[in-house]
């Protein structure tokens, strides 16, 4: 599950507040900077889906994951 709100052009530093759960899904707050192209590609990656429009020149959120076991 995935949700995002719109960013603000009258907030400080133009922050989204970004929410993702799921199984594999690594719980707890990230440092690595997220807008909403970055947001598009991890899930096109995810899904093996082309990328569409800017996404194609950003990379992933990569920090979200959870390790494999073993």
């Amino acid at each position: 599950v995935v949700i995002a709100w719109d960013e603000s052009d009258t907030l400080r530093g133009n922050s989204i507040p970004l929410i993702m759960v799921g199984a594999v899904v690594k719980p707890g707050v990230y440092s690595e900077k997220v807008d909403h192209y970055r947001l598009l590609r991890t899930v096109e990656d995810f899904y093996g889906l082309p990328h569409l429009g800017y996404s194609a020149n950003v990379a992933p959120i990569l920090d979200v994951w959870r390790r494999p076991a073993g």
